[in-house]
């Protein structure tokens, strides 16, 4: 599996932070993320259902589980997210009352491309999903010239 771009990674930051400010406690999260657990001492996420979520969280106070995923514009209309937000739902309840939530961030420029996908998943109201739609500009990835 390749490595996830910066752009990936910086939306996975997006998504911990919120999960945490939602008063969950960030377990494991995929990849290398800098500017949130510098000493790395957070762990991978566990394979759930075939799966591995960017993010995995929880919170003591009601026993809710959060995942985490981010989608850079080029990849969330792809096969494998479909086949991931299926398995959230079937494994979380997403649709009902269902133990987890499921965070989803994308650029704001890749939105209504995510209207589109939840709505051919039958998620596009599932209430424990949680979205978050970030500038473009506070997503794009620095470390690539323009020269």
């Amino acid at each position: 599996m390749p490595n996830p771009s910066m752009t990936h990674q910086i939306l996975v930051m997006w998504a911990l932070r919120k999960i945490q400010a939602d008063g969950f406690i960030p377990l494991a999260y995929d990849g290398v993320l800098p500017q949130f657990d510098c000493q790395r001492r957070l762990q991978y996420p566990p394979i759930v259902s075939g799966i591995r979520p960017d993010a995995f969280a929880f919170s003591p106070s009601n026993g809710v589980f959060a995942f985490g995923e981010a989608k850079t514009v080029f990849d969330v209309e792809s096969t494998h997210t479909r086949h991931q937000l299926l398995s959230y739902a079937r494994m979380t309840g997403l649709g009902g009352d269902g133990q987890a939530c499921l965070y989803i961030v994308v650029p704001r420029s890749a939105s209504k491309l995510l209207d589109r996908v939840l709505a051919e998943v039958g998620l596009i109201a599932a209430r424990q999903l949680r979205r978050m739609h970030i500038p473009d500009c506070f997503v794009e990835d620095r470390s690539v010239s323009n020269a």
